[in-house]
């Protein structure tokens, strides 16, 4: 029993001289090399079906025009790669890019010009020659019925042709979306389409 005694006050002395001597932490050591990459577990289930994403646009042209100056009220946009008799298959959106002052937009047309002194009209026709769909615009003098002659610049011109579906029947899921679309707002258009500013 004495033994056991001087052993437990012995581990006494020992543990408390252990104690007593520690001081502060010294500064971390260098950390280790990483180890080797574990084996990949296993796949997991999969996961649930995404919504539908909209449909693509392939078959939506764009025809961009240069600059043109009305003076006569009228001016023509041939369609180069649609013959007149396949235009009633399609859908036809236009807009002229005009700068008055400091402003500058795209404007749909048919519609009221600018400066309320004018309406952009528009018809499709076959070309004289060659059969190829022609949009005629038409300046007309607003209250009358005489084509407006002070010259009018379209910087640019642009007409957006889409086919008309098979069953002739255009609904917000047909055109690729269930929200609506403001046909005369090109910003609009051209976003949803994923056409060029």
């Amino acid at each position: 029993m004495k033994v056991n005694f001087v052993r437990a006050a012995s581990m006494m002395l020992l543990c408390t001289a252990i104690l007593c001597s520690c001081g502060k932490d010294g500064a971390d050591g260098k950390d280790g090399k990483d180890g080797k990459d574990g084996v990949d577990g296993t796949q997991g289930q999969q996961g649930p079906q995404g919504p539908a994403g909209i449909d693509g646009n392939a078959e939506v042209k764009m025809y961009t025009y240069g600059s043109a100056t009305i003076t006569t009220g009228l001016w023509a946009y041939i369609i180069p790669d649609m013959m007149f008799t396949e235009a009633e298959k399609h859908l036809f959106y236009a807009y002229y890019y005009l700068t008055v002052g400091d402003n500058a937009a795209w404007i749909p047309v048919p519609g009221i010009g600018p400066n309320l002194q004018y309406t952009v009209q528009s018809m499709l026709t076959a070309g004289l020659t060659d059969g190829l769909c022609v949009m005629g615009v038409g300046l007309v003098t607003n209250g009358t019925a005489t084509y407006y002659t002070n010259p009018v610049t379209f910087e640019k011109f642009r007409i957006i042709v889409m086919p008309i579906p098979e069953d002739n029947i255009i609904t917000p899921s047909s055109a690729g979306s269930s929200r609506s679309l403001d046909w005369s707002n090109y910003a609009e258009v051209a976003e949803y389409f994923g056409l060029p500013e």
